[in-house]
């Protein structure tokens, strides 16, 4: 034994008996050692020697010496448990080829300990991309869940290193902490690691159903040991169930006055999930971005599509994100011209084509006509779900089939084929005004149309997709918005030539539109997830005002405005205004309410009255002219706020879990319930004709209920969701999130299986169905003979029915 090995034992031993150990061991690569890399107690850290030893103090007996596992080398394991008595842990790492540049997956809030089509998903989109890890940002849940998935989402099963976080329903009854099982399950809560050039961090949930051993203190502490020996500048991003930003700064705060400050580093991004949302958000004044996930097995909170999110980073950190929809299988559609009925004359070729597991790589068309070719083009990307091509001339009169050949780039071949007709007209769109959810603040438009044979005036892309924006339309222009929840680059509002659905205008806002517009006189107003509202002229699409937001920054707004008499209203709970949509001058602002989630209603104003939402947290009536707050409900049921009301005979009809309401205007009183065997968590509104109450419901299609009794009178059954928006919805429910739109004899709406639906308003049956080719969650418009309607591909319909 030689003289140093016994003064640094005789030290080691001197520190143990005041309360301090000395852990040592080597991290060895392939049997070499390494050095400058991480070690930590989770409280300290320390780096390796020349001859990758390490020696480290620790002031109380840790659960786990954790290794930060630097860019071009792996581990079996870069943890090891602490056991009684001893005190030298190593690391065995192995090299593997380093990249400049990295992708890697991020899932959170999968709740379950179910296996589903979701985590089938995940490993195809592995196996055909390619990316460096999986990370999951937590709430696994509860004992099942936990035990699940750390038997069946593993770096063993999935086929690429799968990385975890604690979450607040992970947090357990225990004998240390309420973090006992995951530690048992998965290892330390607080660990860092290396790809790339990035420096990733993972923190855990602060608290949660128990509470945890470990402290807000210890949680700083230990991040800011961490980022104390990385090399100054280098790129660092941040893991964690929940999100620590006021949305002004990005710093968690102890309380004994101990802070960490990541914007005193060089982050690219706190990554989180915990909201159960899709949404992106900057801090001001920097380029950190703070991005959010919902769920990949069912629906978000506030509705927000089932996702997992790829990401893409280069040797400087700057990031590229796509959300994969979940679920979504063999997607190929021609859309324009359209199958299945007579199209106007049109140069253009537009295709839905979606795969979760593989991105399609390129799409090509091969036009037929009597058995000779008129014409191959190949089509380009508009958005995640839509193709399109421009032919070199207008089709000419007449029928025609259509081979559409699509590659993915996972190389596998997906081939369709499909038929149209062409027949030239003069036929002039309608005039007239649309103005929002179903035509009106109130959402009670019967506008009265022909029901005979549909065909296709036109098809025009938004430039990005569409979420539950229903188009408005005034003055030969129709507007419609787009999300972009990924790179803040395709979100905004469109305006489209009613005629000939080209592109008339184009508004950036600063982030996705995803409910109802509105129009007055000759604005067209918008709130974007920020609660930023935008007025722009509906003829070129110019900024008129722009009233900055009421709201906090979390949750994000998803709801739906409206406006009347010169007013609009918008925004939520404290950030509840009333606008003139003139100037945008502030009539008042506060709904003498606060909390709660993102609510997917549209806002409603009836008899005075204006309805607004927080979902998990209440309905509430304000005086519109004053805002003052008349009533409230926060039961356990009406704090569900999925659907929006209506204003229709005198009373706000609305559906709540399982249950109709129909309520007094001006007291909330509950004049009439019912409770049904279907889910009414959908966005949509309900409409009363002849005695029948319609609406759009989460797992039971369109459902028509006879008003007075409450009975069921028939239901449109439609397919399984091409993917889930309805929250907790995940085993093929039949859902209908737009609302039905009567008009005559006639049932229109879209739904989530892709296709837009037109019934019979006396029995349900089928007397259009047109297959879009992705989900449909927008009310459509009806102005005259025609009919206009968006789906999520971002694409816009216009259809002229006899």
């Amino acid at each position: 034994m030689s003289l140093i090995y016994r003064l640094l034992l005789c030290w080691g031993m001197a520190l143990s008996a005041s309360g301090q150990t000395v852990y040592s061991g080597k991290v060895l690569a392939d049997g070499r050692p390494l050095k400058g890399v991480a070690v930590t107690d989770g409280r300290s850290v320390v780096l390796t020697s020349q001859d990758g030893g390490y020696s480290l103090t620790s002031e109380k007996t840790p659960r786990f010496l954790t290794v930060t596992v630097p860019d071009g080398f792996a581990a079996d394991s870069f943890f090891r448990a602490v056991r009684p008595g001893v005190t030298n842990y190593s690391f065995g790492l192995k090299a593997i080829p380093r990249k400049k540049n990295i992708s890697f997956l991020h899932i959170a809030d999968t709740e379950t300990a179910e296996y589903g089509d979701w985590i089938d998903n995940l490993k195809a989109y592995n196996r055909d991309n390619r990316p460096d890890f999986l990370m999951h940002t937590g709430d696994i849940c509860y004992e099942p869940g936990l035990r699940f998935h750390a038997k069946n989402v593993t770096t063993a099963t999935m086929g690429l290193p799968v990385y975890y976080g604690i979450g607040n329903h992970d947090l357990l009854k225990g004998s240390y902490g309420g973090e006992w099982l995951y530690e048992e399950l998965f290892g330390p809560v607080m660990y860092s690691f290396e790809k790339g050039n990035v420096h990733f961090v993972v923190a855990p949930m602060l608290s949660g159903d128990h509470r945890p051993s470990y402290t807000p203190e210890d949680v700083v502490r230990w991040i800011k040991a961490d980022l104390a020996v990385i090399p100054k500048g280098k790129p660092v991003i941040i893991f964690s169930h929940d999100l620590w930003s006021d949305g002004k700064k990005l710093e968690l705060k102890a309380k004994d006055g101990s802070s960490v400050n990541f914007l005193d580093y060089n982050t690219k991004a706190f990554i989180y999930g915990h909201w159960h949302i899709n949404h992106v958000y900057p801090i001001p004044g920097t380029n950190v971005l703070t991005i959010c996930a919902s769920t990949p097995d069912k629906g978000g909170i506030d509705h927000s599509p089932s996702v997992f999110q790829v990401f893409d980073v280069d040797t400087q950190g700057n990031i590229r994100m796509e959300n994969r929809y979940s679920y979504a299988a063999d997607q190929l559609t021609l859309v324009s011209p359209m199958p299945g009925m007579t199209n106007r004359s049109a140069n253009l070729l537009s295709v839905n084509a979606y795969q979760t597991n593989s991105p399609y790589a390129s799409l090509r068309a091969e036009i037929v006509r009597n058995g000779k070719p008129a014409g191959k083009v190949v089509l380009k990307q508009q958005s995640s779900w839509n193709w399109q091509a421009t032919l070199p001339s207008a089709l000419a009169p007449g029928d025609y089939s259509v081979r559409l050949s699509g590659t993915l780039k996972n190389g596998a071949k997906v081939n369709r084929g499909s038929t149209f007709s062409i027949q030239s007209d003069n036929e002039q769109v309608s005039s007239g005004e649309w103005k929002g959810l179903r035509g009106n603040a109130a959402h009670d438009a019967l506008p009265n149309q022909p029901t005979g044979a549909w065909r296709h005036l036109w098809t025009a892309h938004a430039g990005g997709e569409t979420f539950m924006t229903s188009p408005v339309v005034r003055n030969g222009y129709l507007v419609t918005a787009t999300i972009d929840d990924s790179n803040l680059e395709k979100q905004g509002i469109v305006g489209f030539d009613l005629q000939t659905g080209r592109e008339a205008w184009r508004f950036k806002t600063e982030n996705s539109v995803k409910n109802s517009l509105t129009v007055d006189g000759n604005a067209v107003i918008a709130t974007d997830s920020y609660g930023i509202t935008y007025a722009l002229n509906i003829a070129d699409g110019k900024l008129l005002w722009k009233s900055a937001s009421s709201m906090g920054f979390l949750p994000a707004f998803v709801s739906g405005i409206c406006s009347e008499n010169g007013v609009v209203f918008t925004g939520m709970g404290n950030g509840l205004k009333a606008l003139k949509t003139s100037d945008g001058a502030e009539i008042w602002k506060g709904g003498g309410w606060h909390g709660g989630e993102g609510t997917s209603s549209t806002l409603t104003v009836g008899d005075g009255v204006l309805v607004s939402s927080a979902h998990w947290r209440g309905l509430y009536g304000n005086d519109a002219a004053t805002g003052k707050l008349l009533w409230k409900h926060e039961d356990n049921s009406l704090r569900f706020r999925d659907g929006s009301a209506t204003y229709q005979g005198g009373l706000f009809h609305l559906f709540s879990t399982e249950t109709y309401y129909a309520l007094s205007p001006k007291t909330g009183e509950i004049v009439r319930q019912f409770k049904l065997p279907v889910h009414f968590h959908a966005a949509s509104a309900p409409i009363v004709v002849d005695n029948l109450l319609l609406t759009g419901s989460s797992d039971g299609g369109l459902v028509a209920i006879e008003a007075s009794t409450g009975k069921i009178t028939w239901q449109a059954a439609t397919g399984a969701p091409l993917f889930y928006t309805v929250p907790y919805n995940k085993k093929k429910e039949a859902s209908v999130e737009a609302s039905p739109v009567v008009t005559g004899k006639t049932v229109l709406f879209g739904a989530s299986d892709g296709y837009f639906y037109a019934v019979s308003l006396a029995d349900g049956h089928i007397i259009q169905k047109i297959n879009l080719g992705a989900p449909v969650f927008s009310t459509p418009a009806v102005v005259g003979k025609q009919v206009y309607v968006s789906d999520f591909s971002g694409n816009v319909h216009a259809f002229s029915v006899e």
